[in-house]
């Protein structure tokens, strides 16, 4: 962060863990982790104090483990350090914050065979991220929008079923609440 510019009191960094070190503070004797979690733009001494550590966080932070950290920055010098309140798992991350799937659809393709095929689809990967159709007709008109009654769990797996089936241009994750 540049002079004059805000750090923002919470931040999220995704990346993989690395150099992981498991630690005992000598003041209380309580266990704690340092790490380093490195992405494509570069790394960041990361710090799992034992409060937050005890709470769960000891059995998510593995080396190489991809992960998404939520915590306070704190500068130490002309370095960065990451504070970490807390970790979500990339594989966990989509079902934590997507509220919403949207399947956009031409009304022309809304036919019993593609209902069906959807049905299917989705009724294997019970959720908690609602669904919804957004039926396009032409670009006259806004697209209808179409609860559709099911919660789906958004893996991988999952998601790469709905783009062959759809497009990936045709899905759209809603992170609004």
């Amino acid at each position: 962060a540049s002079a004059g510019r805000k750090v923002p009191e919470r931040v999220r960094c995704a990346g993989m863990i690395q150099k992981v070190q498991r630690l005992t503070s000598k003041k209380s004797n309580a266990a704690y982790a340092r790490f380093v979690l490195e992405n494509l733009d570069g790394e960041i001494e990361a710090i799992v104090f034992p409060k937050t550590y005890a709470a769960g966080l000891d059995k998510l932070i593995h080396t190489n483990e991809m992960i998404i950290a939520r915590g306070r920055l704190n500068q130490k010098g002309a370095r960065w350090e990451l504070f970490v309140e807390d970790i979500i798992l990339f594989d966990q991350a989509r079902n934590k914050f997507v509220q919403r799937v949207w399947i956009e659809v031409s009304g022309v393709a809304l036919e019993d065979e593609f209902v069906a095929k959807l049905h299917k689809t989705l009724s294997v990967h019970p959720g908690n991220v609602a669904v919804g159709l957004r039926v396009v007709h032409d670009k006259m008109h806004p697209p209808v929008m179409v609860d559709l009654n099911y919660n789906v769990n958004l893996t991988t797996g999952l998601m790469h079923e709905l783009e062959r089936f759809v497009g990936r241009d045709n899905i759209q994750l809603d992170t609004s609440t």
